[in-house]
């Protein structure tokens, strides 16, 4: 049986507060009324905890932060208002008498409150404490207070038996109560509070149960059902909190891109700046525009959304937006734009510090943007604080690179489809930070390097291009084209397990590149295609790739990994079948947006599914994740800013997508945001919901946006265009509740606090042996979660946050695992490096490398700015000061690094061995076509102990056995290179020699086939006029003309081989050549003709036979034979027929006959009979009565006999069963019986007969 068991009720107020560590609870030691039990200070107010309730005293908090900005400012003539106040209270409604109140988790620190002159109004030694419990508040009911996420949290726990619609709460002193979406809104003079909606759930025998819980208001009184009632399992409830969003406040005309991330949870904006008031803050790299018409705007918001961490312009003196952005390992941002800036600030040794032209590309309609000198692409570096550029180059080639556009046609930018999407493309960061980008280029000579997988352009109007730079943009350490004859651009990218790259985009090219067994090789049809290809990590190969699409409109616009390297794709379709919707339980047919997971191979499609409204596409992709627990979210916007005229599409709009009843926003004016979670293996939908104003069309420029590995989107906006102030604000605090020009950078921030574990902790900085340091655990954890951490000196922990001594110098992989079966991960872990200085020195692990190669070497980059490496030699170093550089050596050679961090220095080698293979073949040879064969050796002077040989240079064949030896015997029949490959510890070098067969060749006459008695010409020609040929045919006796000729008779008697040599005057090389002439004996072979039966009744069937064997036949006439190509084909003849078959050899035939009789049927007497009278006396003659006819088929036969009083005395089915005159096992009397049967003729006609018949004895 189940027990009862308590129900817990958990509700979120949506006040966010700037204390890392939450808010806390002080308790009332006389310093505040009595009424008080405990007050906790928050961001805009108070929150005072009574026995009978809990109070809220708010302020303006928006009028504070003015008067802040006004004071920074240094202005004195704003209006200075009276700060309002505004307080409302929550009673228990019939609360128990004797409440027990106490505080949990009590801080380290005490207040003291010396309040006036009157000591008994002081308070001395109050404790803070992190929760609040309230016991017994109603019968078997208490309620806790606490914060979580910055988020006033409160629980009410009700015990066995006891009844949760006694819990009421009272609200007084609001302006109004409102129910919305199963959230209370509560509104103030001074401020609008949310409270979440409820969530419960139930512990059943160890078991978490949720619950479903709905909020019940009735005038200003709240309470709580629930609709399913107790112990009812419901699948996963989603809990989002929008943990903050907010306009720019730009007083100057700014549309939002893109956004980002970092390790702490900050979100990075970037935007389009159309004048000099765009917020900046004071120390950032650049305060001031640049006086082109738009700048990059960047900004660094507070994780509350409060407050800017920094924000700065970066541009030039023409036009210059943001693509994508991300942050490495130092939280550094990196930016990806394009540019029509000259002067485009650069860095001291950046890859390229010019700008290299292109044509005019005109976008002020839209997205405001005039490329008035063409487009570069440009990729620029911030300091972790925003105050310096750490780096910046441009990359391009002579025409338009970067932007996803091609004309001012629409109908002829066949990639871009959506408002803004010439702004689409991505940056992104490997493990050693260095920087990888997709993009779109126009440019011929956009700067490739060696030996990548496409070093040239594909043609037709636009080529994707992938690209890697270092962390200092100093070097492209690779650049590729990826691309066909037509359009081609690449939208986003991830990195494998391997670091290796698969990227996305479109393609209308039918020659774009894909391989073998891919899940599609060619192209689909339509406006274009979707593709996903692997790259090799060092862009020298192509792994794998696949076009992905319709016969309409396909894109894929971003890529995402999961654990396993499955490949997950988010993109658009206005195919409206099943093409996209494979193996998944959930889906809503007919719509625009597709997401699909293939096999790392990208050879088959694991599952795929639609979602939308069901009548084609509705919203432009901007963020996509997949998470630990294969969850897929997702964002994207849509509606009117789609729909313009300028555009070639068949957008939609966002009315009737899937939304979720826990959704944040449930309707949508059709022009919103749209965020969603959709299950593992799509077999449901997680979340739903919008987000946007009800006035304004939410959209972006362009641009991505993301989501962290915990779930949290990053979302930047274009938001309030027309001046509006309708974009959704949290908290009250945020930094700007509202648009200050006609369009604003909108940001939010969303957390969908999803049941995983996810293993973080900070980089430990560098120190000094013996070094102690406290680990700092930044994981995403539940209740039930353990650590288990490894420090890679053979010591571990299970601690939070361990403390940990390494006694030695050296470099330690640190191991955190952590473990909870009760998430949907069930588990994860994450390793870093720590490096630990002691003046000592140690090697790191030997590189091998290739002549003309580069490498990454040293160590893994740690973000405490206080170290500093130094390289020797710095000779073909990229960098001889980071500590990761690349070097591209001449010769092997041993890198030595200094690290310091001022106190103490360890000195750290690395050898990088450059393997130089060395090979030597003899010279081309000749070779007469008679000789067996010949040795050629190769010699690799000691570099190789490996010796591949092929006949072509791809080496698709290996024609030797040993594969350790330099020699190989050949025989080649033609000219021949043959192609022989060494290996130096993976590095290959190859060579060939030619083997040319004499200047003599001949083309002998095909084999050929006669009969018997008959002659045959054979012939010789000589393939090389130049050189004479004596010829000499043998056997010379069955040659019946001069066998020294070109052409001869034959006239042999059986099959026979014919040889002919061959001798060059011109060289004295001897060929030789045969031709069979084969004899056809056919026409001396006697045919033998049968068959089963040479005469059949109507409706027969006979076989008919022919001898010999082994040869072709053809029967005629051809009809009412089974097969008239068969050597004994079945014969069913309507009428007396003769059968003509004609024998077939390779050269002869010979004919033959036979005749087949067909009889008619008589289906009735005297074909078939009965007599009238029977014996049975068992003397073996006249003792079986049966009904006797040659015709008589097994069907539809029945055969019955009866006596005089009309008892049934014998029945058969069966024409081969007769009556032996007993009935019931005895002999019957002598007598007169009476008897009917019916019977089915060969000819389907029936016949029925009956009468007596005597028995005599």
């Amino acid at each position: 049986m189940t027990r009862c068991l308590a129900i817990i009720l958990l509700f979120t107020t949506q006040l966010v507060f700037s204390q890392e560590t939450g808010f806390k609870f002080i308790e009332n030691k006389n310093q505040w009324p009595s009424k008080v039990a405990y007050k906790a200070d928050l961001k805009s107010g108070y929150l005072y905890l009574q026995e009978d309730g809990f109070l809220f005293n708010l302020y303006d908090a928006h009028t504070v932060n003015k008067y802040i900005k006004n004071h920074h400012l240094k202005q004195t003539n704003f209006d200075k208002k009276e700060l309002k106040w505004h307080s409302f209270k929550v009673n228990f409604i019939n609360p128990n008498n004797s409440i027990e109140i106490h505080g949990d988790n009590k801080t380290k620190e005490y207040y003291n409150y010396f309040i006036g002159n009157n000591p008994e109004k002081w308070g001395e030694k109050a404790w803070a404490y992190h929760k609040i419990s309230y016991h017994n508040i109603y019968d078997g009911i208490d309620v806790n207070y606490y914060s979580q996420l910055f988020n006033l949290k409160y629980d009410f726990i009700v015990s066995p038996n006891a009844d949760v619609k006694n819990i009421q709460l009272e609200y007084l002193g609001a302006d109004k109560l409102e129910l919305k979406n199963n959230r209370l809104h509560i509104f103030t003079s001074v401020n609008h509070i949310i409270e979440d909606q409820p969530y419960a759930y139930q512990l059943i025998n160890g078991e978490k149960v949720e619950i479903e819980c709905v909020y019940k208001l009735k005038g200003n009184v709240l309470s709580f059902h629930l609709p399913e009632g107790y112990n009812k399992n419901h699948k996963l409830i989603i809990d989002p909190t929008l943990i903050f969003s907010t306009y720019s406040g730009s007083l100057s005309n700014n549309f939002g891109y893109s956004a980002t991330f970092d390790s702490k949870g900050f979100l990075y904006a970037g935007s389009s700046a159309f004048g000099n008031s765009y917020p900046t803050t004071i120390g950032a790299y650049n305060t001031s525009w640049n006086a082109g018409i738009v700048d990059i705007a960047i900004s660094k918001f507070d994780t509350t959304g409060t407050a800017l961490i920094y924000s700065t312009y970066i541009g030039g003196n023409s036009d210059v937006v943001p693509h994508s952005l991300i942050v490495n390992s130092f939280d550094e941002l990196f930016i990806l734009g394009t540019t029509s800036s000259l002067n485009y600030p650069f860095t001291t040794n950046c890859y390229d510090s010019t700008f290299n032209g292109g044509i005019s590309n005109n976008l002020t309609n839209g997205l405001g943007i005039d490329y008035t000198n063409g487009s570069d692409i440009v990729v620029s570096h911030l300091s972790t604080d925003g105050s310096s550029l750490l780096g910046s180059t441009f990359i391009g080639g002579s025409l338009n690179d970067g932007l996803n556009s091609t004309s001012s046609i629409a109908s002829q930018n066949v990639l871009r489809y959506n408002y803004a999407d010439e702004i689409r493309g991505e940056i992104d960061i490997d493990q050693n930070n260095n920087i990888y980008v997709v993009s779109c280029t126009q440019s011929a000579d956009f700067p490739t390097t060696s030996n990548v997988f496409q070093p040239v352009y594909g043609g037709g109007s636009l080529d994707a291009c992938v690209f890697k730079l270092d962390n200092n943009l100093e070097n492209l350490i690779w650049s590729s084209y990826l691309g066909g004859e037509n359009h081609d651009a690449a939208y986003s990218l991830a990195i494998d397990s391997n670091q290796d790259l698969y990227i996305t985009g479109g393609t209308s090219s039918t020659l774009f590149p894909s391989t073998n067994n891919s899940i599609d090789t060619s192209y689909q049809g339509g406006r274009s295609d979707g593709f996903v290809t692997q790259i090799n990590q060092n862009g020298q190969a192509i792994i794998n790739s696949t076009f992905y699409g319709s016969p309409t409109y396909d894109q894929s616009y971003f890529v995402e990994l999961d654990r396993l390297n499955n490949v997950y794709l988010l993109g658009q379709t206005e195919v409206q079948d099943s093409t996209f919707i494979n193996n998944a339980t959930w889906s809503n047919p007919g719509s625009g947006q597709f997401i699909s997971k293939l096999s790392p191979t990208l050879d088959s499609i694991i599952y795929s599914t639609v979602f939308g409204s069901g009548n084609g596409i509705n919203i432009s992709p901007t963020a996509f994740l997949v998470d630990l627990c294969n969850k897929m979210y997702l964002a994207g916007w849509g509606g009117a800013v789609n729909n313009l005229s300028t555009l070639d599409n068949n957008a939609g709009f966002t009315n009737n997508m899937p939304i979720t009843f826990d959704a944040f926003q449930s309707t949508t004016d059709g022009s919103d945001f749209y965020i969603m979670v959709l299950e593992d293996d799509a077999s449901g939908l997680v979340y739903g919901s919008y987000f946007g104003g009800n006035l304004s069309s939410e959209h972006v420029d362009g641009g991505t946006s993301r989501f962290d590995r915990k779930g949290k989107v990053y979302q930047a906006i274009c938001a309030g265009c027309g001046g509006f102030d309708d974009l959704p604000i949290e908290p009250t605090g945020a930094f700007s509740p509202t648009n200050n020009s006609n369009c604003n950078l909108g940001v939010f921030k969303m957390d969908f606090n999803l049941p995983i574990v996810l293993a973080d902790f900070d980089v430990p900085p560098i120190g000094c042996e013996p070094y102690n340091y406290t680990f700092n655990n930044t994981s995403i954890f539940q209740n039930n979660t353990s650590f288990f951490w490894d420090f890679g000196d053979n010591t571990t922990s299970s601690s939070f946050n361990p403390t940990h001594t390494f006694t030695n110098a050296g470099t330690y992989d640190i191991t955190l695992i952590i473990q909870d079966t009760a998430t949907c991960n069930f588990g994860d872990t994450i390793s870093r490096t720590i490096t630990v200085l002691g003046d000592t020195s140690y090697q790191l692990n030997d590189i091998n490398l290739c002549p003309d190669e580069s490498t990454q070497i040293g160590l893994t980059p740690n973000p405490n700015p206080l170290i500093t490496y130094q390289w020797t030699p710095t000779l073909n170093l990229s960098d001889s000061t980071i500590s990761n550089p690349f070097c591209s050596p001449l010769t092997s050679t041993t890198y030595t690094l200094l690290i310091s961090n001022g106190i103490c220095v360890d000195t750290v080698t690395q050898n990088v061995n450059v393997n130089t293979p060395l090979l030597s073949l003899p010279n081309d040879t000749t070779l007469c076509s008679d000789t067996n064969s010949l040795t050629i050796s190769a010699n690799s002077f000691g570099t190789s102990n490996q010796y591949i040989w092929s006949t072509t240079n791809q080496f698709l064949d290996t024609i030797n056995s040993s594969i350790t030896s330099p020699s190989i015997t050949v025989s080649p029949s033609s000219n021949t290179t043959y192609y022989v490959q060494i290996n130096n510890n993976g590095c290959f070098l190859y060579d060939s020699i030619n083997v040319l067969l004499a200047s003599s060749g001949t083309l002998v006459s095909s084999d050929t086939i006669i009969c018997l008695d008959d002659s045959a010409m054979l012939t010789i020609e000589n393939l090389f006029p130049n050189d004479s040929l004596v010829y000499n045919w043998q056997p010379s006796a069955l040659i019946s003309s001069d066998n020294t000729n070109d052409t001869i008779w034959a006239n042999p008697s059986s099959s026979t081989t014919f040889y002919v040599q061959s001798l060059s005057l011109l060289s004295g090389c001897t060929t030789y050549d045969s031709v069979i002439v084969f004899v056809d004996s056919l026409p001396n072979i006697n045919t033998v003709i049968s068959s089963d039966y040479d005469t059949i009744f109507e409706g027969g069937s006979t076989g008919l036979y022919i001898l010999p064997n082994g040869y072709t036949y053809q029967w005629n006439p051809a009809n009412n034979l089974d097969n008239p190509t068969s050597q004994n084909p079945i014969a069913s003849p309507e009428n007396t027929t003769t059968y003509y078959v004609t024998i077939s050899g390779e050269a002869c035939y010979k004919s033959d006959s036979i005749t087949i009789y067909v009889s008619e049927v008589i289906c009735g007497p005297p074909y078939i009979y009965l007599p009238n009278a029977f014996t049975p006396n068992t003397d073996n003659t006249n003792d079986l009565l049966i009904v006797r006819g040659s015709y008589i088929t097994d069907k539809e036969f029945v055969f019955r006999i009866f006596d005089r009083w009309g008892n049934l005395v014998f029945e058969s089915f069966d024409p081969t069963v007769g009556w032996d005159g007993t009935y019931k096992g005895k002999p019957c009397d002598p007598g007169v019986f009476v008897y009917y049967f019916e019977a089915l003729c060969i000819d389907n006609e029936k016949y029925f007969e009956k009468g007596n018949i005597t028995l005599i004895k």
